[in-house]
């Protein structure tokens, strides 16, 4: 065993709290339960004045029901004296709902062969008087049986056949019900998200007759809030078992408040809210050991043992450690001692594992491997891939022969009509079949008239879509022209005309430089143009970006080279992150060249003009940012970078239009900042 391999709340080893509401006329695990007192007085009373024998064994059996939960044996007594009356009358609905009851306060005291014996006599009564309704409701019964006692496969099928019976009655209540307990055996095979999607048809269900503030829908939501802990979403967890509760406030049934209670404690603990979540799990425990309910104490003795051993493994101090393992064993022990007396080796196994977790972190490495062994032994015994794999199959089974049912009914349905049909226009026949045949041929003609017309229409279509993307096309790489390599342009044509001037008379070292300029800024039009006809070759098809991440520094050494030979204006870039962003490095290169060069038009009248590039992070977006000090402008000499329908000149505003579409196109949002005599700011934001 490696040392807390994989060991964290709601992983695949830790399973808090797991007492999970499979939804029946009682609850099938022996949860916290209250008696009603009220209810039975005046049930008692009932029964010392009803002289109508049948009716009497009816009040019996309420009062047996009242019993299971919270006293076994005198539930047993009542159903028992249910079950002589109605052998004497010989009252056979009310002996099978004696024999329900008895299987049922069974089922409760674990005792798994007595509660199967009597469902089946039940099963057999409602089978022989036909009574579809309630047959089908014992079978969920026994279903529920199958899941206790561990044996999954076949729980899912009885669940499988009972849901196909309420399905096709369009029960409600049988519908949610088994829904619900199919969930449970999928959350019970570590397949949460597939035990969620039976847990939500059935709170749809609910939702939408208006049935949230039921029993029923509590103890869903409760189902919901387990599975999203297996998979660590404790928020969504929480969120659900505040919804069971809320939902109880009108029941009020404190066997789903103390339920929820131990829920809440494993996800405190999972958000390591360890405080709150021991105090939760100590409460659950009062709550049940109060009802003397042993399944419930043990599993919240389990989940709190389980606990301790996390904040074992979290703590730093040697003493502290020590003591938390030696409560964590304590706990443990006392869950896996109620465990093994009542049978349930499905949980015991589960603690097992842990108890042999806290023996290892206390290094005691032998008693740690022989407690695993233990774990070992039960867990291959109930649980196994070929169980797995048989739920799964006899899923997909029941599905098939859903859809096998419903197609024959249909065929069934139409067969019937068609034949009843053709006998009552028997002598018509002929006839009708020649006006379908003439109406074929004329409905085939309209058809294969009216899909050439639409296969037309279609190569119109996409033509015309294709024309329109060139024209844009067109249009983006003249406006990227027109500007990337009218700067350049503009400064050769200007260092030769210097040179050409005989009126100025130029010294020998200024002749030099303006010769170094004019060349220099000759290969930077060669290079820009390099540049611009690769990329345009690479985007002749589809003139899309590219997307990959691109160094900031690259973009400004880019800027820094394309306007290198300015003297009158100071260009910075100030990127202190070396920051980088995800988007088109070509689009972006022809986005700020443009913003810097109507940043350098606006600066020709300035003295010390200054523009300023700068990269850096705010609000989780990576921000470049060009500001400049020149005289700043007005909305509207901006608003080609907002308005599509904003029409400008041919020398004017096409570098925005190009900004606003090329930056739209690389999911950059531009923002401007400008105020008159003190200069604009432009910020591009890319997001993460």
């Amino acid at each position: 065993m490696k040392k807390n391999e994989n060991f964290c709340f709601g992983s695949t080893l830790y399973k808090p709290h797991l007492l999970l509401f499979i939804v029946s006329l009682f609850l099938s695990v022996n949860l916290t339960a209250q008696l009603n007192t009220q209810k039975i007085d005046s049930l008692k009373s009932l029964l010392s004045s009803i002289k109508e024998e049948q009716k009497k064994v009816e009040v019996l059996n309420l009062v047996a029901r009242e019993y299971i939960n919270v006293s076994p044996e005198k539930g047993i007594l009542y159903a028992n004296q249910a079950v002589e009356l109605a052998k004497k009358i010989s009252f056979e609905n009310g002996l099978a709902k004696s024999y329900e009851n008895l299987g049922q306060v069974f089922l409760v005291k674990q005792d798994y062969n007595q509660s199967m014996n009597y469902f089946n006599q039940a099963n057999s009564i409602y089978k022989k008087l036909k009574d579809e309704k309630s047959y089908w409701k014992s079978i969920q019964k026994i279903g529920n049986l199958y899941y206790e006692m561990g044996d999954f496969t076949q729980a899912m099928e009885k669940f499988l056949d009972a849901l196909k019976y309420f399905e096709s009655q369009d029960d409600f209540e049988g519908i949610v019900i088994v829904t619900n307990s199919i969930g449970i055996l999928f959350h019970r095979q570590n397949n949460p998200e597939k035990a969620l999607e039976y847990y939500h048809k059935a709170e749809k269900i609910l939702e939408k007759s208006q049935q949230t503030a039921t029993d029923i829908y509590a103890r869903i939501q409760t189902n919901i809030g387990l599975s999203y802990v297996a998979m660590n979403q404790f928020r969504k967890a929480e969120k659900a078992y505040f919804k069971s509760i809320k939902a109880n406030e009108t029941i009020k049934d404190p066997r789903i408040y103390t339920v929820n209670i131990g829920n809440l404690a494993a996800v405190y603990a999972g958000l390591k809210d360890y405080e709150k979540a021991e105090e939760f799990f100590k409460e659950a425990i009062q709550k049940s050991e109060e009802s003397n309910n042993e399944l419930s104490t043990a599993v919240n003795y389990g989940d709190l043992g389980s606990l301790y051993i996390e904040m074992a493994n979290e703590e730093k101090s040697t003493l502290k450690r020590k003591h938390l393992l030696n409560q964590a064993i304590a706990n443990l022990q006392i869950a896996m001692k109620t465990m093994k007396k009542i049978n349930n080796l499905r949980r015991y196994q589960d603690l097992a594992k842990y108890l042999s977790l806290a023996y290892e972190l206390k290094n005691d490495y032998k008693k740690s491997l022989e407690i695993y062994k233990e774990h070992t032994f039960y867990k291959d015994s109930i649980f196994n891939e070929e169980n797995n794999n048989e739920l799964v199959r006899r899923e997909i089974g029941y599905e098939f022969s859903k859809r096998e049912d419903s197609i024959r009914l249909v065929s069934e349905k139409e067969i019937a009509v068609r034949d009843a049909t053709l006998k009552a226009n028997k002598k018509q026949k002929w006839l009708l079949f020649g006006g379908i045949f003439l109406l074929s041929i004329i409905g085939g003609l309209l058809f294969y008239q009216n899909r050439v017309r639409q296969k037309h229409n279609r190569k119109l279509e996409k033509l015309n879509a294709e024309l329109d993307e060139a024209n844009r096309t067109k249009a983006r790489f003249f406006s990227i022209l027109n500007h990337d390599l009218r700067s350049p342009i503009s400064n050769v044509i200007k260092f030769v005309r210097l040179q050409q001037n005989s009126t100025m008379q130029l010294d020998e070292t200024t002749q030099e430089r303006l010769a170094q300029q004019t060349v220099k800024s000759a290969e930077n039009l060669l290079n820009s143009m390099e540049d611009l006809l690769l990329w345009s070759k690479a985007q002749m098809q589809n003139f899309e970006p590219q997307i990959r991440k691109v160094d900031i520094a690259e973009i400004f050494e880019d800027m820094n080279v394309f306007f290198g030979n300015l003297n009158s204006i100071e260009i910075l870039f100030e990127n202190p992150e070396n920051l980088s962003v995800n988007t088109d490095e070509n689009y972006l290169k022809t986005i700020t060249r443009n913003l810097t060069s109507n940043a350098i038009k606006a600066l020709s009248e300035t003295t010390d003009a200054q523009i300023i590039w700068k990269a850096y992070r705010e609000n989780n977006q990576t921000i470049m940012a060009i500001s400049d000090n020149g005289p700043g402008g007005t909305d509207e000499q901006f608003r080609a970078l907002y308005d599509e329908k904003h029409i400008v000149g041919i020398k004017t505003g096409l570098g925005l239009h190009l900004v606003r579409d090329m930056a739209k196109a690389i999911n950059c949002t531009v923002k401007v900042n400008s105020e008159l005599d003190k200069g604009t700011t432009i910020r591009l934001y890319f997001s993460d």
